[in-house]
């Protein structure tokens, strides 16, 4: 099994406040340290992991035990790429190539200067040029860990058609099931790590391609669990609208998931008509959306390390005095989202892991962090 994450993962917002920084760089290396527990093939740069600026994000790189990619991620003045455009990773016996992307959208932090500490480059040439190198190193799979723009991922695949599916996206979203994107799989698990994306890649020999062999099942799956759930909340309105003791604002509310679930049925059914057979000699995968709640068992050694921090951050904010301390130093409730992709991590297996064939990628001015860890 290879863990890989689509990007966005280290901070909560775009920007980190200077009398926040302290606290957010904290618990980002708690998040790369939980990282380097569980085990990680892959992180791709999202516009929210250069919030901190360059030397706070390459700091993280040196302690992450897993590879920051990012093919766009330029440094200005040498217009090379600041981390690897490229990773190879190997699982099953097969050789997996991850190429990352960030959006030319994104607004990258500026130093005290007010000169910019990095520049976004062109996706679609930078595509190019990952693929040109993957296919050297005869991979048998690419996949795109993406913080992109729909539009921006069409440019890319017409640039780079060995591409053959895609993780990730800028806009915050999670899908039931496998999706479609300039002709190629799309799956997507954001919602602040509430949810693992399970892909189950089967490789083919002979070409890049690969297909969701039951995209018309699946999305007949989700068309019927969307029934049962429309069907439970018009029970449940049914039930209000008949007791005077409740509020407007209650049954409005469920009128209007009832709408969007309606909508989302007729997106659905469209999609579900124009599905066509799959080529049969084409790689084929499976998707499946796990929720990390409460069910799970939390890995051990992860919440210690939790436990660990949240004290550290108590002991703190106790022995600044009153008159000092202006504001509390503490976890506040808006900072503990990146906390919650930490409290259900699956127990990792318990067989040793073996290390990926990495690639020479070519970076301007970070040292090549160590071999992807794989989980056979």
């Amino acid at each position: 099994m290879l863990v890989v994450d689509s990007g966005s993962l280290l901070f909560s917002s775009q920007r980190v406040l200077e009398a926040q920084r302290e606290q957010a760089i904290a618990q980002a290396e708690l998040i790369v340290a939980a990282k380097n527990e569980t085990g990680a093939a892959a992180l791709n740069i999202g516009d929210r992991d250069l919030a901190a600026g360059r030397k706070a994000l390459q700091d993280l790189a040196k302690r992450a035990r897993f590879p920051f990619l990012s093919a766009n991620l330029l440094d200005p003045s040498t217009e090379r790429p600041i981390f690897r455009p490229f990773v190879v990773a190997e699982a099953g016996g097969r050789r997996i190539g991850f190429v990352g992307l960030l959006s030319p959208r994104s607004l990258p932090p500026v130093d005290a200067d007010g000169q910019a500490e990095f520049k976004i480059g062109d996706p679609a040439e930078a595509a190019k040029a990952a693929v040109r190198e993957l296919k050297k190193r005869r991979v048998h799979a690419i996949v795109l860990l993406s913080q992109l723009l729909e539009e921006e991922v069409v440019e890319v695949i017409e640039a780079a058609p060995e591409i053959g599916m895609i993780l990730g996206s800028q806009r915050a979203s999670r899908m039931r099931t496998l999706g479609e994107l300039a002709g190629r799989p799309h799956a997507t698990s954001q919602m602040r790590g509430q949810f693992l994306g399970l892909v189950s890649l089967y490789l083919q020999p002979g070409g890049l391609e690969i297909v969701e062999r039951a995209r018309g099942r699946s999305l007949v799956e989700a068309i019927q669990q969307l029934d049962r759930r429309i069907r439970v909340q018009e029970r449940q309105w049914e039930r209000f609208a008949n007791r005077p003791d409740v509020q407007q604002r209650r049954l409005d509310f469920f009128e209007r998931s009832i709408e969007r679930q309606i909508a989302e049925r007729k997106e659905l059914v469209a999609e579900l008509e124009q599905v066509a057979p799959a080529n049969p000699a084409a790689s084929f995968i499976e998707f499946e959306l796990v929720s990390l709640g409460a069910h799970l068992e939390d890995d051990p050694t992860v919440q210690d390390m939790i436990d660990e921090f949240k004290n550290r951050r108590s002991s703190a904010r106790i022995q600044t005095p009153p008159a000092v301390r202006t504001r509390p130093v503490g976890l506040k409730p808006s900072d503990q989202a990146p906390l919650k992709r930490l409290r259900h991590v699956p127990r990792p297996p318990t067989d040793n892991p073996s290390p990926a064939a990495p690639s020479d990628c070519g970076c301007s001015s970070h040292a090549s962090p160590p071999a992807p860890r794989v989980t056979r």
